[in-house]
């Protein structure tokens, strides 16, 4: 009577598999608090392979979420006798969660490659990543300190990834009681602000110093931010030591004064002198009196 009858008791068999379309790009897997997240810097392809002899592509349900929001997907069947592939991309930037369940014709449940029932497959987060950050280091001075805000703009970012690097001195040129390496450590160590993608810390415990920094960042995806090298800035918390005043003569304009019995008046050199090891000494401001009845001749203006 042009019936066919099927007898179908094997569970249909399903496993999936996601991987860069461009072999060339790079991968990084991360574990963090019991949740595994891939990381690709490219777009990935998903396929999903169905071991079923009796297979319809209606019997798949496939539902894709980017970022929490429903992702629709355009699932592309082939076939090879009992085993069926169905392939999509997700291409741009954003972390992704793929579910899959699977019924055949008789209702048999799909069974992973340990032969347990499953009723819902959901993937580890995929995240794609396809945008370098972008670091960057301003100043801001606030009375007398000094504070440098460091910026990262990136999705994915972590403390962690940031790298300081660049030199710290006195105006000696000897190195100071502070390195890149330990400022590095305190980015690392720091609670961030986030608005958005945009992640800022300010710092202001710098010791005394002429710093000119650099920083790097690398994202988990593997992109590099471009080098941001900052502006030299000084920090300076103290006063100029061991300021004085001192009069000086020559020896012969010495000799003169003493033979001509003190009618021989010299010019006097004033020198100042003051010591600042962390940003120099920029100027002085001076001032004299003259007393009264005295030569107006040769002195300072």
């Amino acid at each position: 009577n042009n019936y066919i009858i099927v007898v179908d008791t094997i569970n249909p068999n399903i496993s999936a598999d996601f991987k860069l379309v461009d072999s060339t790009m790079k991968y990084n897997k991360v574990e963090n608090n019991g949740v595994t997240q891939h990381y690709y810097n490219d777009e990935v392809e998903f396929t999903f392979t169905v071991k079923e002899a009796n297979f319809f592509e209606d019997d798949v349900n496939v539902v894709v979420t980017k970022d929490g929001i429903n992702h629709p997907v355009n699932v592309s069947w082939t076939h090879d006798d009992e085993l069926h592939y169905g392939k999509f991309k997700l291409s741009g930037d954003g972390d992704y969660v793929v579910k899959m369940d699977c019924k055949d014709q008789t209702e048999n449940v799909m069974i992973d490659s340990t032969g347990e029932e499953i009723s819902l497959y959901t993937s580890e987060i995929i995240t794609v990543d396809k945008t370098a950050p972008v670091v960057k280091i301003d100043y801001v001075h606030e009375g007398n300190v000094q504070k440098t805000i460091f910026t990262v703009t990136e999705h994915n970012f972590r403390p962690s990834d940031v790298v300081i690097t660049g030199t710290m001195k006195d105006i000696t040129g000897a190195d100071v009681n502070f390195t890149a390496e330990q400022l590095t450590e305190i980015l690392k160590n720091a609670t961030w602000t986030q608005s958005g993608d945009v992640y800022t810390y300010e710092y202001d415990q710098y010791v005394n110093g002429i710093y000119n920094l650099k920083m790097d960042y690398t994202d988990i995806a593997g992109w590099n931010a471009t080098r941001y090298v900052a502006d030299e800035f000084v920090i300076d918390h103290g006063e100029p030591t061991d300021v004085k005043i001192e009069y000086a003569k020559t020896s012969a304009d010495t000799f003169f004064e003493i033979i001509t019995l003190g009618f021989y008046n010299p010019s006097v050199t004033v020198r100042f002198t003051a010591y600042d090891t962390s940003a120099g000494v920029e100027s002085f401001t001076w001032g004299y009196t003259k007393e009264s009845d005295v030569s107006t001749i040769n002195h300072p203006k």
